[in-house]
């Protein structure tokens, strides 16, 4: 259910951003702001569209925490405990320096629990 929520405010921010980089991305709802995750994390390799995708989602008063590197983000998300863990992962699937899926697959065996995760392609 919160994870579900978390997509969906999701999807809705990305829609957003992707008004400013005329490429289209799939809105299911609008979320609430009660149904607003506390903490997004960003993985991607293009400088500009973290920047947009943080600029978006601050607006809409949501921490966010970018990475350009997966194996940088992966060891910050492999330090903290389950309950610190972003309410949402937004990764890019070919990184520079790895594969989002891998990052994703780590994070499942590690925690050995569903992690709220959006995969970019």
């Amino acid at each position: 259910g919160n994870a579900q929520q978390n997509l969906k405010f999701a999807e809705q921010t990305l829609m957003e951003a992707s008004k400013q980089e005329n490429k289209s991305v799939r809105l299911l709802t609008v979320a609430s702001d009660e149904d607003k995750p506390k903490e997004i994390m960003l993985i991607d390799g293009d400088l500009q569209l973290l920047k947009i995708l943080k600029t978006t989602f601050e607006s809409h008063g949501v921490q966010v925490t970018t990475y350009s590197e997966g194996e940088i983000a992966l060891q910050d998300l492999l330090k903290r405990s389950y309950s610190e863990l972003p309410n949402l992962v937004i990764v890019e699937r070919k990184l520079i320096d790895m594969d989002g899926i891998d990052i994703l697959a780590k994070l499942k065996i590690h925690f050995k629990k569903t992690i709220p995760f959006y995969m970019l392609t």
